[in-house]
Formats: C-alpha cells, sequence, structure tokens
C-alpha cells in the first residue's frame, strides 16, 4: 500500500502485512480526524501525518489494524497491534464492496447492508479502541446504491437510490450520533431529511447507478450512470 499527499508531492510507502488476502477495507485518517472535538483547536500530536485503518479477514474472524507516520517528509511509521471485530466474521465479498470510508468525530463509518461499521482510534492513531454497529431502518440497497457522508453540523448522512417508475429516487436521512448512548436504538432515531425524485434522467431497472461521493460544505452528491435504458450515461452532480 501508498498513500500520497497531492499537495506536497509526499509519497508513503507502508511496510507489508502479513494477512490480509484480497478481501479488504481501508480509511485514510488526517491528523485533525483524531481530534476530540470537546478538546482545545490543533493537533493532539503536531508532527502526526494521517493513519490509515485496514479491515480484513481472517481464518475465523475479521481483523483491524492501523497504520500511524509521524512525519509528513519522511512518512516513516509503523503498524499498530492487530484488533479483532466483535461478533460474527465479515464475509468476503462484503468486504470488498465496503468502498471508502466517511470520517465523523475520529471515526471511520463504512455503509454495509442494513447498518455502518464504525471503528475508533485512539488519540494518536496507534491502534483500534472501540468496533460498533450503527443500524438503519428501512433500507436494503446494495452497495452502489448507499453512501454515507456527513454534513456541516456534525450528523451522520446516509444516501440511497432505487428506481421507481423509471426514475431514480434518492432519499436522505441523518443521525445525530451525539445524542445517542445506546447504539441499539439508533435505528429508530434516523431523521428522514427528503427524499428526491430525479425526473432529468430516464431509466429501467438494467441501468446501473452508483453513488461515489458526498461533499459536506456544499451537499453535493457525485454519482455515475451507465448501462442499458438510461437515457444518457456519464458523470452527474446533484445537490
Amino acid at each position: 500500500l501508498a498513500v500520497c499527499n497531492p499537495m506536497t508531492g509526499n509519497v508513503a510507502l507502508l511496510p507489508p502485512l502479513a494477512g490480509p488476502g484480497h478481501d479488504y477495507a481501508c480509511a485514510l485518517l488526517a491528523a485533525d480526524d483524531l481530534l476530540d472535538e470537546h478538546g482545545p483547536p490543533g493537533p493532539r500530536r503536531p508532527g502526526l501525518f494521517f493513519s490509515l485503518v485496514l479491515v480484513y479477514n481472517r481464518r475465523g474472524f475479521t481483523a483491524l489494524r492501523c497504520y500511524t507516520t509521524s512525519s509528513s517528509s519522511d512518512g516513516d511509521g509503523s503498524w499498530g497491534p492487530e484488533a479483532r471485530k466483535p461478533g460474527a466474521k465479515i464475509k468476503g465479498h462484503t468486504l470488498r464492496h465496503l468502498g471508502q470510508a466517511v470520517v465523523l468525530a475520529g471515526v471511520a463509518y463504512w455503509p454495509m447492508y442494513l447498518g455502518a461499521l464504525g471503528v475508533r482510534l485512539d488519540g494518536a492513531g496507534a491502534g483500534v479502541v472501540d468496533v460498533c454497529m450503527v443500524p438503519y431502518w428501512g433500507t436494503n440497497a446494495p452497495p452502489g446504491n448507499r453512501l454515507l457522508g456527513t454534513v456541516p453540523d456534525g450528523r451522520l448522512s446516509f444516501i440511497s437510490v432505487g428506481v421507481l417508475k423509471d426514475i431514480f429516487s434518492f432519499e436522505v436521512d441523518t443521525l445525530d450520533l451525539r445524542s445517542i448512548d445506546d447504539m441499539s436504538t439508533a435505528a429508530g432515531r434516523w431523521e428522514r431529511h427528503k427524499l428526491i425524485d430525479l425526473h432529468q434522467l430516464k431509466v429501467s431497472r438494467t441501468t446501473h447507478i452508483k453513488l461515489r461521493w458526498l461533499c459536506e460544505k456544499s451537499g453535493t452528491l457525485f454519482f455515475t450512470v451507465v448501462g442499458e435504458g438510461a437515457s444518457t450515461s456519464g458523470a452527474f452532480a446533484l445537490n
């Protein structure tokens, strides 16, 4: 694995890690992502460049590991200790389709079937300290049709899309994790923000759509459309 900073051109080559195969997911956290939201401004460790969280499978369980580098100039760092995800092992094909994570208050979240996998690091990013599941309600969208993001006021945002009467229908829900003490109650705490029917694109059930990214500040959603039955194919932006 390699991590590149496009602003400075610095490249960090991570040392080999025995264990992960082809089925894995990863999340990149910058120094600001690891700040305590109630703490003073500025990074906890001024020299911290980034942390990389890796989720992969062992023979009988799902493992998590974190790589941390302390210098943006030379990119040297090390892998922290391996942690074990509580509960059932994540299936290999599920790991392959987790895609990119979204980071909120120092926790990396991946969208899964009827829930989000959350992984919290310690303040220095040296290891995994907590793993949780944040349940959704009312949706079972396939991987390409669901996406996690954040909104400026600190809520987690979940977007899903389906086809209804030959048009794309987007559902946007938000959740304020700061008000939840018991994560098992989170499924009923999601707030339906809006339902958007995209009449500009005519599609069929064989049309393939993939949600790519949600911009936090602007609320712009990027997605791609390809396949038969679509009035047009390409990349689109929706606010």
